[in-house]
């Protein structure tokens, strides 16, 4: 596994190298406040995974030259991520035409789902309170606007 985190390591560094000169071709808006504008946050981000893409790879480089790295990288395992990306594609389809608080429920109780929760209660308070709470967060505190899809009609 050692090979495939100082490869994952390179893929993310690059992919933060290049987030990172993206922001620089970002338009400068109006508002700034000490050097805070539209481009600080993905900055921050992806400085933030430069470095942990380096302290993966710093990790990772021991092992490089030992023999016994026989794991497979493709094993029963990846079936969860896999499932995982599958969801969040199909919720992001579905985002515009449901709108956000049923599309967001229903991942929360894919994602439930697929990590082995089958507690009814649970099930149906989690998702239903975490997605209020986020929209209320989002739609009336930060005022951004979300799908309103068929909930609104």
């Amino acid at each position: 596994m050692r090979r495939a985190d100082a490869v994952a390591a390179l893929v993310f560094m690059s992919l933060g190298g290049a987030a990172l000169y993206q922001t620089t071709l970002f338009d400068q808006t109006l508002i700034t406040d000490n050097y805070l504008g539209a481009t600080f946050f993905p900055r921050m981000v992806a400085i933030a995974m430069v470095i942990m893409a380096i302290s993966l790879l710093w990790g990772s480089r021991k092992t490089l030259t030992e023999e016994g790295d026989e794991k497979t990288m493709f094993g029963p395992g990846i079936l969860r991520p896999l499932a995982g990306a599958v969801i969040v594609g199909v919720y992001s389809w579905a985002l515009e035409p449901l709108g956000f608080i049923i599309s967001t429920v229903m991942l929360n109780v894919a994602i439930l789902l697929t990590f082995g929760v089958k507690k009814i209660p649970l099930l149906l308070i989690l998702p239903t309170t975490a997605t209020l709470i986020i929209y209320w967060v989002f739609y009336k505190l930060l005022t951004v606007p979300l799908p309103e899809g068929i909930f609104f009609l």
